[in-house]
């Protein structure tokens, strides 16, 4: 293991701990490393330097999860998930990325435990004093600390039983109920730990009052949703007890004693606006009688039958009506009647990608491949459609479709993956890759909608990827506009045989970034310790001096090189 951890240093780098929580928030990988017994078979392959690793991971559903590791460059992930479509960071992708890398040999370690607080003396203090005198103090504050009270409130919800569904809702309320400063992102933390004692209320009611419990767990999942809307909450802090309260309603429904009508109703209570996709549907199911199951889904049916038709109907509801039409077949796992609907309403790109990979889920493949094409003829150039489109040939050794998409893709949008994609197209059908190559390099010298500057750092990628330094370094020879980043990257990636070049390119760096560079100076120090490694220690000695002697007018940052 110590081997394969060594022969992929770079990579492991991007999977390291403090590489994961840069692009991942701490609650995110707590619930990541949870999820790792829930990632399917892996499928990993290699474009050039490129690293791409596949998989399903299973959550609410099944979501199709990439990463993509290329050398200098950090961690790429995508998900299907509604998170991640958002554009927030998703534990399915943390979860594989955990995956990959003890796969390659190295654990990933969690943060070591904090040693246990010891008691302040006030803490002693207040545990001395006799129970009245503290009573009749916390009685007194309250009466001026809206949080205490509060607190208080929820605290004697817990003790006493609810006489009534009013009492109950106000209890829930208690526990839920927002600071008089407002919900912001600052007394978000607060305000959910609070929240969570909830579920202590709905648990006491579990045994003897199910159906309360069914009803206090939608009255709270919707609550909390809506604050957690309001407040934003990008580290999705709320995720655990939302997903807690969904669990709680499914345990309490079964034994609630509800007719068919009312636990339908129920359970569109729970799912109404589910925008995030936090409630599991098939578990939802599971908890309903046969009856409602049927009742509910007869609704959902008869709801978007009359909004597919209607040409003066609101998007967001009809939209709504679909999604939960689609989301009740797939959890009841009706496979004919969810491709029906979805070729009922083939309206845009996402609606055709919908079909293809229910068709590919379903074990229809030629059908995919006929739907994958109708849909690349109706919305060329989507980048789901033609993923799917390329899915499809692939697996059925369409070699030359698969090579005229890559064209395609490369000439639209040129960039490193698209380039090995097309060379490892052009291999597998048998075409001239030497000729494909000369092609997209010709492509580069006329690309339109592409600054120079642009095309000039996609070449420097390209040709690290290739290892083809020789033909960079001649082409570099020629002053011309460079983004400092390909470059960077570029230089870093230079062999040991190229060092002098390396340490040349780093101090013209080292110059453009001193021009706007402020104290802490990071970005400034981490090229002077680059360029240090490709100096010998003579030659990095007397640099280092000039350097303090050059720049002896920032004292600051004259300061930070004596720590090196």
């Amino acid at each position: 293991m110590a081997e394969a951890a060594g022969g992929n240093a770079p990579l492991l780098e991007a999977l390291s701990n403090d590489a994961l929580a840069r692009d991942w928030p701490p609650a995110v990988l707590a619930r990541a490393a949870g999820l790792r017994a829930a990632v399917g078979a892996l499928q990993a392959t290699a474009e050039g330097a490129t690293r791409r690793l596949r998989a399903t991971v299973q959550g609410s559903r099944a979501y199709a999860v990439e990463l993509v590791h290329a050398p200098g460059v950090r961690l790429r992930a995508q998900c299907d998930c509604p998170h991640a479509r958002g554009g927030h960071p998703c534990k399915h992708a943390a979860a594989l990325a955990m995956v990959w890398r003890a796969q390659l040999g190295a654990a990933v370690v969690a943060a070591p435990a904090a040693p246990p607080v010891q008691e302040p003396a006030w803490a002693a203090f207040v545990r001395r004093q006799p129970s009245e005198a503290l009573a009749q103090r916390l009685l007194d504050w309250a009466g001026v600390d809206p949080g205490l009270r509060r607190n208080l409130q929820a605290w004697a919800a817990l003790a006493e039983p609810a006489s009534d569904t009013a009492a109950a809702r106000r209890a829930v309320g208690a526990f839920l109920a927002a600071p008089s400063g407002g919900l912001h992102a600052r007394t978000w933390p607060a305000h959910l730990r609070r929240a969570q004692g909830v579920l202590g209320l709905i648990d006491g009611w579990l045994a003897e009052r199910p159906a309360l419990a069914a009803q206090a767990s939608t009255w709270a999942l919707v609550r909390l949703r809506r604050s957690a809307r309001r407040v934003g909450d990008p580290q999705h802090l709320a995720h655990d007890l939302l997903q807690a309260l969904i669990r709680r309603w499914c345990q309490a429904v079964p034994a609630a004693g509800w007719s068919a009508a009312e636990c339908a109703a129920s359970a569109e209570s729970l799912l109404a606006d589910d925008r995030e996709a936090l409630v599991d549907r098939a578990a939802v199911l599971a908890a309903l009688p046969p009856e409602a199951v049927a009742r509910w889904g007869q609704r959902q049916a008869e709801r978007w039958a009359v909004l597919r038709d209607q040409a003066d109907a609101d998007p967001i509801q009809r939209d709504a009506a679909k999604r939960a039409w689609h989301g009740h077949l797939i959890a009841a796992g009706d496979g004919p009647g969810e491709l029906d609907l979805l070729r009922q309403d083939l309206r845009s790109a996402d609606d055709h990608l919908a079909l293809v990979q229910a068709l590919q889920r379903w074990g229809r493949p030629r059908e995919a491949v006929q739907a994958a094409e109708q849909a690349w003829r109706a919305h060329p150039q989507h980048p789901g459609l033609e993923a799917a489109l390329l899915a499809v040939y692939e697996r059925d050794g369409w070699d030359d479709e698969v090579l005229a998409l890559r064209r395609a893709a490369f000439e639209r949008a040129p960039s490193v993956a698209a380039y090995h994609a097309l060379l490892q197209a052009a291999a597998q059908a048998g075409a001239d890759v030497a000729l494909e190559r000369e092609r997209c390099w010709a492509l580069l010298d006329n690309a339109r909608g592409f600054t120079a500057e642009t095309l000039a750092g996609l070449r420097l990628d390209l040709w690290r990827s290739e290892g083809r330094f020789d033909e960079a370094l001649t082409w570099l020879s020629v002053p011309r506009p460079l983004p400092a980043l390909a470059l960077r990257r570029w230089v870093q990636a230079l062999p040991a045989a190229h060092d002098a070049a390396a340490a040349d390119w780093l101090k013209r760096l080292l110059a453009d970034e001193l021009r706007h560079a402020r104290p802490p100076f990071e970005g400034a120090l981490a090229l002077v310790r680059d360029t240090l490694t490709r100096l010998s220690p003579e030659a990095g000695r007397l640099w280092l001096a000039w350097l303090k002697l050059e720049h002896r007018a920032q004292p600051a940052f004259v300061q930070a090189l004596r720590g090196l």
